[in-house]
């Protein structure tokens, strides 16, 4: 990253010199934190590293591309299910590369003033009370081991939970550069939010023709895209086709916009319209009814006393209209929607329930009231005092004479997977040491076609267990199992051209609070390869991922509950002022900037999925959340029709 220096350090002019040495000193141990970071990533890290590199080239040469790439990979770089690794991810990487690059480049001399004096403070202060909460929630500091970073009990949690917003905030400096003199800044960053909704909904329909079938509206199946952060449930999905898809609006009202524009924005729209139907998410529905209407009707504010000279504008709105409910009505026909709209009162009572659960459970103390329970803390805070007599299963890193082991301590339903390669029609030799206190337990071992959450064909093995001395002897298994269909392709599956993902998954399904350990785990082909990784535990959970099927543990389901939860009295006021910041400044220059009205439907929709939904669990969602409340309070609006000389990525 060196070379990408635009001008050396020395060569500033000496008012920058102080600071110009602070930005190498950061900039070099970021370098430095990546490296060991990639070093020690589990998949492909030489790929990871190619990756790096030449991205870092590419903000060498355009500087503000970062705009375009870090919407677009967002979304869709994420390889948590393989990796194991949830904490600090592939995507993270990418952001620091990015703000190391930045901290490389000559700063501007002076940046032109985006935030006024009230949105700066108000900055300031979410920033502050965000940092506390933060703290609270890292606080008491647990020992670096083996679960640190791979239990969302763990008090770093606070850190995973967090980082969206320090994302964000390390992204402020070359954002706000961005805003003050880059003409195109929200046109990039636009169309970077296109190719991720791009990206997603083109996942998503793979997803649905290889488990389901695009046409099959009354399986149970519910999609998820590659958002790793619903392995515990909830509607992250939801919460970004909220953010994304008011976006399309671009590709029609922007002054450039062409037949082929028209064209493509006709179809994502269809095709993201067909995405949120198929998330059968009663919340989603309402949202983007919400964030369509918000959009229609400012564009009419926005137009009003030119719908004659924007007819294309007219016409092609109307169609959209059209399309609407003529997409809608075969899922609105199928037996799962007709199934989630006629429980609806008694999901609202249960989610009430849970809300107030939730205020339950924070301590009464006045700096709990203020600052909330801090960040990340809820898992852990439910599992402890949840009102709801739920017992969730835990999963923990043991490690005794220097050797790491797994324990599964059974309650509600969770499993522990691995992505595996098996072929089909195949004999293969399971082997596992497994250890219990408890005399007739049972570890369910299943190999299974599996998306993140849902399994469909299985190979089962029911593994009994008798204690052994106590408890503290292993004992080591051995089973044969034959993956029968497993990962076939076949005419029913997609039509044979592509074939399921498969899982080998443990679990603990004993009474509540059974424990079970087990180690060395094996999965022998006919030659003798293991197609089991990091099976001995001694790289943590490498490669191990957990899934669930019960959402009340891990989220609060609402986004105003959860702010409140893990920031307080203050933090909770802090935020409210931001989005009511947003909307008045939205409303204020909605006449005469079109990203106005984008942002505000993008914000309308996003509320109103959070009031069913944590999206702040999900720090990727957080991020794209600030990019657009960032841009949405920034003074200067530049119109994206100034000369080309201010317009290009460099």
């Amino acid at each position: 990253m060196i070379e990408c220096v635009i001008q050396p350090v020395a060569h500033w002019p000496k008012s920058l010199l102080k600071i110009g040495y602070i930005r190498l000193i950061l900039s070099m141990i970021l370098s430095g934190g990546i490296a060991i970071s990639v070093w020690y990533y589990p998949l492909a890290p030489l790929a990871l590293a190619g990756f790096l590199v030449v991205y870092s080239r590419l903000l060498c040469r355009y500087p503000m591309s970062w705009l375009i790439c870090l919407p677009a990979l967002l979304p869709v770089m994420d390889f948590t299910p393989l990796t194991g690794r949830f904490f600090f991810d592939e995507f993270d990487l990418v952001v620091l590369t990015t703000v190391t690059v930045q901290l490389w480049q000559r700063p501007t001399q002076k940046s032109a003033p985006v935030f006024n004096a009230i949105t700066r403070l108000v900055f300031w202060l979410y920033g502050i009370f965000y940092g506390l909460s933060l703290l609270r929630g890292l606080l008491p500091f647990q020992s670096l081991d083996a679960n640190a970073f791979s239990n969302y009990y763990s008090h770093y949690n606070s850190l995973r939970v967090g980082k969206g917003v320090l994302w964000a905030g390390l992204l402020l400096p070359a954002l706000h550069q961005a805003l003050g003199h880059y003409s195109k800044t929200r046109d990039y960053l636009s169309y970077g939010i296109l190719v991720g909704l791009t990206g997603v909904i083109s996942i998503a329909i793979v997803e649905r023709f290889v488990f389901t079938g695009v046409f099959d509206f009354s399986s149970q199946y519910r999609i998820n895209a590659l958002f790793s952060t619903m392995h515990t449930g909830g509607g992250h999905i939801e919460s970004y086709l909220m953010l994304s898809l008011p976006f399309i609006a671009w590709l029609f009202v922007n002054p450039s916009a062409s037949i082929i524009s028209y064209l493509a924005g006709g179809c994502i729209f269809v095709a993201g319209l067909y995405v949120i139907l198929v998330t059968f998410s009663r919340g989603a529905y309402i949202g983007f009814v919400t964030g369509f209407l918000v959009l229609l009707v400012c564009l009419l504010i926005h137009y009003k006393g030119s719908l004659k000279t924007n007819w294309k504008q007219s016409i092609g709105g109307g169609v959209l209209l059209l399309i609407v409910p003529l997409l809608a009505m075969p899922v609105f026909q199928g037996q799962l929607i007709k199934q989630r709209f006629s429980i609806f009162s008694e999901d609202k009572a249960i989610r009430t329930q849970h809300w107030l659960d939730a205020f339950a459970m924070m301590d009464s103390s006045l700096i709990t009231q203020l600052l909330g329970m801090g960040l990340g803390s809820y898992p852990r805070t439910y599992f402890w005092l949840n009102t709801e007599h739920v017992v969730p299963a835990t999963y923990k890193i043991e490690n005794e004479a220097n050797n790491n082991y797994l324990r599964l301590r059974s309650g509600d339903a969770l499993f522990m997977g691995q992505s595996i390669s098996v072929l089909p029609h195949r004999h293969y030799h399971l082997q596992l040491d497994v250890r219990t206190p408890a005399n007739n337990m049972i570890l369910n071992v299943a190999v299974c076609e599996k998306s993140l959450i849902y399994a469909l064909r299985c190979t089962d093995t029911a593994v009994p267990i008798k204690a052994n001395d106590n408890g503290k002897l292993w004992q080591t298994l051995e089973y044969d199992l034959n993956t029968a269909e497993l990962g076939e392709k076949s005419a029913a599956i997609a039509n044979g051209w592509l074939s399921r993902p498969v899982q080998l998954t443990l679990a603990n399904s004993n009474g509540v609070g059974k424990i079970l350990d087990t180690d060395n785990i094996k999965l022998i082909d006919s030659v003798g390869k293991n197609q089991i990784i990091n099976g001995d535990f001694s790289k943590s959970l490498d490669h191990w991922f957990f899934t669930t099927e019960k959402h009340h543990p891990w989220h609060i389901l609402n986004l105003w509950v959860q702010v409140f939860f893990d920031q307080g009295g203050l933090g909770f006021i802090i935020f409210a002022l931001l989005m009511l910041l947003c909307v008045y400044h939205l409303c204020k220059t909605l006449p005469k900037n079109l990203f106005s009205i984008i942002f505000l439907a993008a914000l309308c929709a996003f509320n109103v999925v959070g009031w069913v939904d944590s999206p702040f669990d999900a720090p990727r969602i957080t991020l794209l959340f600030c990019l657009i409340v960032i841009c949405s309070v920034a003074d200067i609006f530049q119109p994206s029709t100034m000369p080309s000389k201010n317009a290009n990525l460099s």
